[in-house]
């Protein structure tokens, strides 16, 4: 049976969407085509309509969990806002932590893609474009905003990535709220 083009590419959309989620949340190894396919609603014997592999999947929806973290991240409430300060705040929080599925795919997926050659230009890629975006978009004081933005970018999954990995709260929310405030005393 044939489906509209535009139903067709909806179903697409969810199964990305849904992609995203669950490797954040627990990983390309851990998450099945089957599983996916059940939380965008549909059979697995859909899948091969719209993905030639897990793999090309994979890759799709690492892109799409990059471009939905940066919306988030780089969003502005005002015109006035320092992007910076507000990228630190939404990236080192408590919501952050406690929700992968919706978070930065830098954090939860870089150690599986390390060792992915599929998944390596598609992450590469998306993280470039996440440092070119940092360093034009914040308020850097001098020529080093590239240098300056992969610091904080770094320092900021260095410290996401503690938090997550320790089972004590208070050490995950001193891992956060220092490292928060040092990045934001930090001059520009």
């Amino acid at each position: 049976m044939r489906y509209p083009a535009s139903e067709t590419a909806q179903k697409r959309e969810r199964i990305l969407d849904e992609a995203a989620r669950l490797f954040r949340e627990r990983g390309f190894a851990r998450v099945g085509v089957a599983e996916i396919m059940q939380a965008a609603g549909l059979t697995h014997g859909a899948f091969y309509a719209h993905f030639t592999s897990k793999e090309a999947l994979a890759s799709e929806a690492l892109a799409r969990a990059f471009t939905h973290s940066e919306r988030r991240l780089f969003r502005k409430r005002q015109a006035d806002d320092d992007l910076r300060q507000r990228f630190v705040e939404r990236y080192l929080n408590r919501a952050h932590l406690s929700d992968p599925g919706d978070g930065c795919p830098l954090v939860s997926l870089a150690p599986e893609v390390a060792r992915s050659a599929a998944l390596q230009d598609s992450f590469t890629e998306a993280l470039e474009t996440m440092i070119t975006r940092m360093a034009e978009s914040f308020d850097w004081a001098d020529d080093h905003a590239r240098e300056r933005s992969i610091t904080l970018l770094s320092t900021a999954v260095g410290a996401l990535t503690l938090a997550r990995a320790v089972n004590r709260p208070q050490l995950a929310n001193e891992l956060l709220n220092t490292v928060k405030s040092q990045l934001l005393q930090q001059s520009g």
